[in-house]
């Protein structure tokens, strides 16, 4: 993604602004349309916003466009422990837990474990 747009894109995530993401986005899908972080950023930005509808929209974009993901290590703090773990990995001893905080997290039952 080119520096200026990332740039766009972030302040548009401050002033949640979703109209000009999305405009953003749309230039994006064309000039870069295999490049997952221009999905992935707009889909975030609609989950914070509590957009689930749209969000699950651009996330089947990706599937329907052929958009391969890369795959990334993500970390959460939970009561002061940091756990690391790669996307989709439920191997790890912890998945259970991190699994429930996050889906606490994300129905909005939980504040405060994430950074």
């Amino acid at each position: 993604m080119l520096r200026s747009h990332a740039g766009l894109i972030q302040a548009c995530k401050q002033h949640k602004n979703l109209v000009m993401a999305k405009r953003i986005s749309e230039q994006l899908y064309v000039s870069e349309p295999l490049n997952s972080s221009n999905y992935v950023l707009l889909a975030n930005l609609y989950a914070e916003n509590k957009e689930w509808n749209e969000a699950m929209k651009v996330r089947n974009k990706i599937l329907t466009v052929g958009v391969q993901k890369v795959v990334s290590r993500s970390w959460i703090d939970i009561r002061g422990q940091p756990y690391t773990f790669l996307s989709a990995d439920t191997h790890i001893a912890q998945f259970e837990l991190i699994s429930g905080v996050v889906e606490l997290e994300h129905l909005g039952c939980v504040e405060g474990y994430a950074n």
